[in-house]
């Protein structure tokens, strides 16, 4: 089956001046759809790789045959997490994070400023590009744990549950990847994070 990119609950220049809304755009419309696009041509090619949903795709790759693989992985991997990072950015209501998510960071890295260092600690010692997350280190359970994976890796065969999704590819039109992580923190919507850690501990599924 097709796969599409679902419309973006905020206008493109929602994020400015953190994310100017030609590099959103850009991002949006060329670099996501070059994933979903190449998944599609590749699932249409190869059937018997199909899922209902491409987060099932990710979850079951040891059942895709060996020699699309790779590709497929790449490519769902590029469409999931861009998925992924549409719904965690936004328009702010908190700087901060709000909720249980907010104590279990205070738990976990003893204040939100002591995970952010621990975040980009982790980002930036990674080579390549890649993606970075706040998972749950076991699905429903409340730990937390900074997952780097290079390439379109995703926290989905790995049975890591994402409760935010930083791109470590091309720096959202920054400079530098440093300069990007700074003004990450000004776009995660932290109530859908805190929406997201509440219903991954409840085993909640397509959030």
């Amino acid at each position: 089956m097709a796969y599409d990119i679902p419309p973006l609950r905020y206008a493109m220049d929602a994020l400015e001046p953190h994310i100017s809304a030609e590099a959103l755009r850009h991002h949006h419309e060329v670099i996501h759809r070059g994933y979903l696009d190449g998944l599609n041509a590749l699932l249409e090619a190869h059937p018997e790789a199909s899922r209902e949903t491409v987060e099932d795709l990710l979850r079951g790759l040891d059942d895709i045959p060996g020699p699309v693989r790779q590709q497929a992985a790449h490519l769902a991997g590029g469409h999931a997490n861009h998925q992924f990072l549409w719904k965690i950015l936004g328009p702010q209501t908190s700087l901060v994070p709000v909720g249980a998510l907010a104590a279990a960071i205070d738990a976990a890295y003893g204040s939100f400023d002591g995970f952010k260092s621990a975040f980009a600690v982790a980002a930036l010692a990674l080579p390549t590009e890649g993606w970075a997350f706040l998972s749950l280190g076991k699905p429903r359970t409340g730990d937390l744990e900074i997952v780097v994976l290079p390439g379109n890796g995703s926290v989905l065969p790995i049975a890591k549950p994402g409760i935010l999704i930083c791109d470590l590819w091309d720096h959202m039109g920054h400079a530098t990847r440093a300069d990007w992580l700074d003004a990450f923190w000004q776009v995660v919507d932290w109530e859908v994070g805190e929406y997201r850690y509440q219903g991954l501990r409840e085993g909640v599924a397509n959030l």
